[in-house]
């Protein structure tokens, strides 16, 4: 009996201490735009790590200035995101970190865009990601990697690699004109070789 205590012991002290450790909101790469209309200043919505292709994200923040909210892979470099896929950055206070995008091409000829139609990002922050060989289908297609819109957004410690189309890597818009006096941080990123 003795022994048969030890062992449920055991095996219940291991189960708290893997619900301990899981991170609370894992969701699905394409369910973070849902988890994201609940999430609260402040909060961490997690991605399950996978590989994920041809998905059209809108990702729409709502923290403050002090308490963004963030979105970051279960584990780093845990999210892959490949095939036709995009990702649309909008509202305030938000923060997307460590993901990967690899060997894909975006629908839109874009992969990160900080707006979703007139919805413009303010004080959003794309950072620790990694951009590699996402190109279009030709190399006389025109592609951004990141179209910064809106104000006081950052771009910091990305990567962006294998860039083989025309366009430009990464672009500050100023089409709107809440995008002229912008104050946009773009710093220690690594602008790899375009072949």
């Amino acid at each position: 009996t003795d022994n048969l205590m030890q062992k449920l012991f055991l095996l219940l002290t291991a189960a708290f201490i893997v619900a301990a450790c899981s991170p609370k909101n894992l969701v699905s790469l394409s369910d973070v735009s849902k988890a994201l209309e609940n999430a609260q200043p402040g909060d961490t919505v997690y991605v399950k790590d996978g590989l994920y292709q041809d998905l059209s994200l809108v990702w729409k923040g709502n923290g403050t200035e002090d308490k963004p909210i963030v979105v970051l892979p279960q584990s780093k470099g845990g999210v892959v995101i490949t095939g036709a896929s995009q990702l649309r950055i909008c509202g305030h206070d938000l923060t997307v970190s460590s993901l990967v995008f690899k060997d894909g091409t975006a629908p839109s000829k874009n992969v990160v865009d900080f707006k979703n139609g007139d919805d413009l990002a303010q004080r959003c922050r794309l950072t620790d990601c990694v951009i590699d060989s996402y190109n279009p289908v030709r190399r006389d297609i025109q592609c951004t990697y990141v179209n910064l819109y809106g104000k006081d957004n950052r771009v910091d410690g990305c990567s962006f690699l294998g860039k083989k189309s025309l366009g430009v890597t990464l672009v500050v818009m100023l089409n709107y004109k809440e995008c002229l006096d912008n104050r946009h941080v773009i710093e220690n990123n690594y602008f790899g070789p375009r072949p």
